[in-house]
């Protein structure tokens, strides 16, 4: 049986019974506008916000002659005018509005499902325990304003969860007065007739709400659904107003240039009440900023409402039926509407726009600037031209709008360093108590000699002394203040510490080291950074090779256990033995090095001062008369120059907006003068104008990735163990949406040593293809990498 029933009306007739009632008309057409919009408006925008933050800045047209502002009008450039970051509205409006309507329609679905099943359970148990707790439970949520309750659960979820988080925030809030609505209509049910008579006749509970009281209620569900849909678009657009936007957006400091203190919201994804949010300062001068979103919202609104109250006047007269609910078409229904959720839904993900960005890394482009860079320097060494490599690199980047740093007027970095070469073969003897050798090095592949700022050349015979730092060393001058190292030879293990403490050990006394490395070749180093700071004469220096290294310690009657350390304790060995290290050097020839410093400044107040460092060392950027230059690799580059200035085109082309700023390093000549660099750039990164004016942050590095290169044909993107978690998590998240696999790979060189500093939280080494092997697959996970990490807010709370 059924309340209020009405004669059968074939479609035909309804419809033509509808253009009786103009608010069903009007909001019908509204609503098919509204949905050609959702589904195909994109395909008609002139521009895509997602990769394009703003289309014009501030500039002279000299064809025109005049000085072209932002925010743009509507004309000939942009159709609807430009929004006060120089991006077109209507590009905004046709991507916004997937984002407004379908946050909309889902927040009112989630709503009126929550609220109908609670208010047909309280209303079928009237004055139960579950009616009275789900009654005290809408007497606490109503009691908590809709708006500041939304903002209190927006925030607690996290705002940059993006749609999912406003659609259970919103839901929460809403849902109670759909509840108690329905409660009352099931309350007026439950005492009709028709339901007693449906008892008599042994209808189950469960029956009788789905056949019996579900069907009548059905008309007022429609029609709360259609005016639900009206209130939530305009919450989204009062949150907005108080700066809560979908997927969290930036906020840019304004304090020193508008008072009194301002910090103002900018959306970063496409959203109509976030356009009258961002733009409502700018509607005296220019109204077209806010008018052009608050009517879109205004005519969806009407459109809506308008629709619910068609429906209700025509279900008033013609009533509905609720049989084609339990009908096999309803699936098919149900699973298209689900289907075209789940693509537009797709289409409002940040990432799934960032994942085409990257795909346009171009592998044709690097290996073009391969060619350029591999033919400069392979050209002979007297050849001046050999400075195009860093000149290429500063014109590229300075192209791609990366700035040079304050302290010089361009990227290139210049320093000047010392070439040495070996007289003849270091040599290296162990010596017994006797003075007789039982150990003598001197071959190539046996030793090799090293310097900087604490080695070079001369002969010193002193007694030995083996140090084994803790695997968690404390402050270097505490662990050494009880060790004489006075008139003495060190030696020690790679693997144990980094060579850069060698300058702290001679300050302490050492008269000579000698270093054992793990693995790899020991070739003799060439150049070393001329500093006005030495304070103790250079000492000999030698590194041995593993197995030169293990027939020294056997001589000495110790073997490589020597060297496992304690946890917290530093150990010194005394060795009975002598050594005498001989190395004999050149006259130094000066050699100059280039580097390339390049940067592009942070614009939010949030996450401007963290900065994200991509870092290569070159040694083919340094050049001498005197020094040959390293050839290209199989047709590839001794260097990952290729991938960063593609990356730097991505990001240019693409008008990206660097949320985090980012610094480009080339560091030409390898580790030499790092720990100069390190100090310089950890330390002091006031040296670049690394934020946006006005953002008063003390910038420091957040994020570091070294590049490595390899010759490579898998299609893997290795990291070095020791690299951070979460970093490589992302790393990892986007080659699995590309479609590349990133693997471990054995750490076998050890991270550089200024990875270690604790002023860099996210740290990463990664191997990359420079064979031309897999540079596209390479390219595009680093660039979806690169792109999450000055765009997003990821690995906040790691």
């Amino acid at each position: 049986m059924q309340l209020a029933a009405r004669p059968a009306l074939s479609i035909g007739d309804r419809l033509k019974d509808s253009l009786f009632y103009f608010p069903l008309v009007l909001g019908a057409i509204i609503l098919i506008a509204l949905l050609m919009v959702v589904l195909f408006g994109p395909m008609f925008a002139p521009h895509n916000p997602y990769l394009i933050d703003r289309i014009v800045v501030p500039h002279y047209d000299f064809e025109t002659e005049e000085y072209i502002r932002i925010p743009v009008l509507p004309g000939d450039m942009f159709l609807l005018g430009s929004d006060q970051r120089g991006m077109d509205i209507v590009s905004l409006l046709l991507y916004g509005a997937r984002n407004t309507i379908i946050a909309g329609f889902l927040i009112a679905a989630a709503r009126v499902s929550i609220g109908l099943s609670a208010g047909m359970v309280m209303g079928w148990n009237e004055n139960k325990w579950i009616d009275r707790f789900l009654l005290g439970l809408i007497g606490v949520l109503t009691s908590i304003p809709a708006l500041v309750g939304a903002m209190i659960l927006i925030y607690s979820l996290g705002i940059r969860g993006g749609m999912s988080v406003f659609v259970v925030a919103l839901t929460v809030v809403g849902w109670t007065e759909v509840a108690q609505y329905m409660r009352s209509e099931v309350l007026v049910l439950r005492k009709m007739p028709f339901i007693e008579g449906a008892r008599v006749v042994g209808t189950s509970e469960n029956e009788m709400l789905l056949r019996h009281i579900f069907p009548n209620i059905l008309p007022q569900l429609f029609v709360i659904s259609f005016l639900e849909i009206g209130s939530v678009l305009m919450l989204v657009g009062e949150l907005a107003l108080v700066g809560v936007f979908i997927g969290g957006g930036s906020t840019l400091d304004l304090s020193d240039l508008m008072a009194p203190p301002t910090i103002v919201g900018i959306p970063t994804q496409p959203e109509w009440g976030a356009m009258v949010a961002s733009g409502f300062r700018w509607f005296r001068s220019y109204p077209h900023v806010v008018m052009m979103p608050a009517v879109a919202i205004f005519l969806s609104v009407l459109g809506f409402n308008a629709f619910g109250e068609g429906l209700r006047a025509f279900f008033e007269k013609r009533g509905v039926k609720a049989t084609f609910l339990f009908g096999k078409r309803i699936v098919f229904i149900l699973l298209g509407v689900g289907i075209v959720i789940f693509v537009v839904l797709n289409s409002t993900r940040p990432s799934r726009w960032f994942e085409e960005m990257a795909a346009g890394f171009q592998s044709e482009r690097a290996i073009e600037d391969t060619h350029v860079l591999g033919y400069v320097w392979s050209l002979p060494p007297s050849t001046a031209d050999i400075f195009l490599a860093a000149d290429h690199m500063g014109t590229e980047f300075d192209a791609n709008g990366f700035k040079g740093g304050i302290r010089w007027s361009n990227p290139i970095y210049a320093r000047h360093a010392e070439y040495f070469e070996a007289s003849q073969p270091p040599v290296l003897q162990m010596m017994d108590a006797n003075g007789n050798t039982v150990a003598q090095l001197s071959e190539s592949d046996e030793i090799a000699f090293l310097f900087d700022s604490y080695g070079g050349a001369g002969t010193v015979s002193a007694p030995v002394v083996a140090l084994v730092f803790p695997s968690t060393p404390d402050r270097l001058d505490n662990l050494l203040q009880d060790v004489d190292l006075e008139g003495k030879i060190v030696l020690l293990y790679e693997t144990n510490i980094s060579r850069s403490i060698g300058g702290f050990l001679v300050e302490r006394g050492a008269v000579g080291l000698i270093w054992i490395a793990p693995d790899g070749e020991i070739n003799n180093p060439v150049l070393r950074v001329i500093t006005d700071d030495e304070e103790h004469p250079p000492v000999p220096m030698v590194r041995l090779s593993l197995a030169a290294g293990e027939q020294l310690l056997v001589a000495a009657g110790e073997s490589l256990l020597l060297f496992e350390p304690q946890e917290t304790e530093m150990t010194a060995h005394d060795f009975a033995q002598t050594a005498r290290v001989d190395v004999e050097l050149s006259e130094p020839k000066l050699v100059d090095l280039n580097s390339v410093i390049t940067y592009r400044p942070g614009t939010d107040a949030d996450l401007g001062d963290e900065i994200v460092l991509i870092f290569a060392m070159c040694d083919g950027m340094w050049s001498s008369d005197e020094i040959a230059s390293l050839a290209p690799v199989n047709g590839g580059l001794p260097c990952p120059v290729p991938y960063m200035l593609e990356l730097s085109r991505l990001l240019n082309e693409n008008l990206i907006d660097t949320r985090r700023p980012i610094v480009f390093v080339v560091w030409g000549g390898s580790e030499f003068g790092r720990e100069e660099f390190i100090e310089w750039l950890l330390v002091t990164p006031d040296s670049f104008e690394i934020t946006a004016p006005g953002m008063r942050l003390s910038p420091r590095v957040t994020v570091s990735i070294q590049l490595i290169p390899i010759e490579s044909s898998s299609p893997n993107l290795a990291y070095l163990e020791g690299s951070h978690p979460a970093l490589v998590e992302v790393m990892k998240e986007a080659a699995r949406e590309i479609g590349n696999d990133v693997t471990v790979v054995e750490n076998t060189s050890g991270l550089p040593f200024w990875f270690s500093l604790d002023k860099v939280p996210y740290q990463a080494v990664l191997e990359v293809d420079v064979s031309g092997n897999q540079i596209q697959s390479h390219g595009e996970t680093l660039a979806l990498t690169l792109i999450r990490l000055v765009r997003e807010d990821i690995l906040s709370g790691d």
